[in-house]
């Protein structure tokens, strides 16, 4: 099961800081073909700007969309509004490709130099779609300068019957858009869209690296989850952020239940298994923290849970017992008969089966000199790598992914029989080091934060 980011982009508060700073605007549109239409303009005059359209934008995104076309979060911002503002006037959104943003980026570093349709060499603006080969029947451009946010820049779009238009255009099926803040150029915010067209879907599917479920919360939006859809279409693969408008109800009433929700764009139908859980309780765990994924991910999956019900102790140790007990818990807690294995695990505590069943799978194996496990013990940073890499191979995974951690100033102090598994940790990325990557800490004591960090790259480094 997987949990997705639940934080919101920042450019409605960036508006706030900046507001009183007074620049230029400018906007500008033109289409060639059938750009205007009297379907279009009929639509147009009678369109709704939703009250909300800026609100809930994910600047977290799922699978690799965003890294493949190369969008940067304003530009992916722009898209959502976009097509948050064509659903609520009954117009299908839009999807964009790497060809596509390509011509976008070069259409917002001429704006700097020149606020026209008409590019510096002379050319009209649409030659940049031919030159980074996208097919098109028809397109469109809106431009802007001076917007200090992806709001601003809707809302001069929009309040232009020429460029609204283009935004609520029938037939454009794509869009990339392009900003870019220049301090010498005249504007110094420079804005793109770029539409083409027509087209539909031949086959769509989510940009996910598994099926789920994924989890939603009770106070959350399916957009703010930053799912991707990827469409295949006559004119490539193009992809656009998931919102609520192309997906079936989710009964947030079901808490704990899985939920297949139907994803609808073009006549295409996809799914996704949904799983409803109550807001995390813990009052000691910021969403602006770098371990608030985590923590949010192993609470929900039921792997770790809180200190108590208000409090789940990020920088608490953890204690070796504790850390048998989520491997445990990762593997349903099969029954296990009681061995006086080691001499400090009694029977009947609430971390014996954990601790037997780790040693039974190898995961284990006490302390050579003592016989002991230490129960209560802290976990440091190499015996975790330890025991995660025994788990990997208990679960049948490749372990032979490595690399030298002798970049670190203190990886010489790793001990001998945490050598390779520490490779293997640092290789995969499960361990990273402190203080900007400089330092291992291999006999440092791990924290429930740390903790829920590395379980949770695991579960995603193996696709668990």
């Amino acid at each position: 099961m997987k949990k997705f980011s639940k934080n919101l982009c920042v450019v409605t508060s960036l508006v706030a800081m900046l507001g009183s700073i007074v620049m230029p605007v400018y906007a500008s549109d033109t289409v060639i073909g059938e750009a205007i239409s009297n379907q279009s303009n009929v639509v147009s005059e009678s369109a709704i700007l939703p009250e909300d359209f800026g609100e809930n934008i994910p600047n977290q995104f799922t699978g690799i969309s965003r890294e493949t076309i190369q969008m940067n979060e304003y530009e992916w911002s722009v898209l959502y509004m976009t097509n948050k503002i064509r659903m609520a006037n009954g117009i299908s959104p839009l999807s964009v490709s790497s060809k596509l943003q390509n011509a976008a980026n070069i259409r917002k570093n001429e704006l700097t130099q020149k606020m026209d349709h008409t590019r510096p060499n002379g050319s009209a603006c649409f030659t940049a779609l031919n030159e980074c080969g996208v097919p098109y029947e028809t397109a469109g451009e809106n431009i802007a300068g001076g917007q200090m946010s992806p709001v601003d820049a809707i809302n001069s779009w929009w309040n232009s019957s020429g460029h609204r238009s283009n935004m609520l255009g029938s037939q454009f099926t794509h869009m990339a858009a392009g900003y870019l803040y220049n301090q010498g150029s005249p504007w110094k915010h420079n804005w793109v869209q770029m539409f083409t067209g027509t087209c539909k879907p031949e086959q769509i599917s989510l940009d996910l690296n598994s099926q789920g479920p994924y989890i939603i919360t009770t106070n959350q939006s399916i957009d703010e989850m930053g799912i991707n859809l990827k469409i295949k279409c006559p004119h490539g693969i193009y992809y656009m952020p998931v919102i609520e408008e192309m997906c079936s109800e989710i009964d947030k009433s079901l808490i704990g239940k899985d939920q297949t929700i139907t994803i609808s764009y073009g006549g295409k139908n996809t799914t996704i298994v949904l799983r409803v859980f109550e807001p995390m309780p813990f009052a000691d765990v910021s969403p602006n923290s770098w371990y608030y994924d985590a923590v949010a991910g192993v609470y929900y999956n039921g792997i770790m849970t809180g200190l108590n019900n208000s409090k789940f102790g990020p920088a608490d140790n953890l204690a070796r017992a504790q850390f048998a007990t989520i491997l445990y818990r990762l593997n349903q807690e099969p029954q296990i008969p009681y061995m006086p294995i080691f001499p400090d695990v009694a029977e009947g505590e609430w971390y014996t089966e954990a601790v037997l069943w780790a040693n039974k799978v190898g995961v284990v194996n006490g302390y050579s000199n003592t016989g002991k496990f230490g129960p209560a013990d802290n976990i440091n940073r190499e015996q975790m790598a330890v025991m995660m890499y025994r788990y990997a191979q208990f679960l049948g995974k490749d372990t032979s992914e490595s690399a030298d951690y002798g970049r670190f100033s203190d990886g010489t102090a790793v001990n001998e029989f945490a050598k390779q598994a520490m490779s293997w940790a640092v290789g995969t990325g499960i361990i990273s080091g402190k203080d900007n990557g400089t330092r291992l800490d291999p006999q440092g004591n791990a924290n429930r934060a740390e903790c829920a960090t590395i379980i949770m790259r695991f579960l995603e480094h193996y696709n668990l």
